[in-house]
């Protein structure tokens, strides 16, 4: 998903998933890519939730715009 910043003030959370690369590793890449999946519906859950927009992904990573700071880091300690 891609989409363009709300306007005004922002803040922007950005994750990713650590170690993903000893996970794909050492679980096969096809049971990787499930892992990545299940991570990137636990991400979008609650970016959902706490009314995030997703702003690109890079790789397993997100970018996400709130307008409210409290919501964004409200979703980093859920995520």
């Amino acid at each position: 998903m891609q989409s363009t910043l709300p306007e005004g003030m922002v803040t922007l959370l950005f994750t990713d998933m650590e170690g993903s690369t000893a996970i794909a590793s050492d679980l096969g890449e096809e049971a990787a890519q499930v892992v990545r999946r299940r991570h990137f519906a636990l991400v979008r859950e609650q970016v959902e939730r706490y009314r995030g927009r997703e702003v690109k992904t890079m790789g397993d990573g997100f970018m996400v715009a709130f307008t409210s700071t409290r919501r964004a880091v409200q979703c980093a300690v859920e995520i």
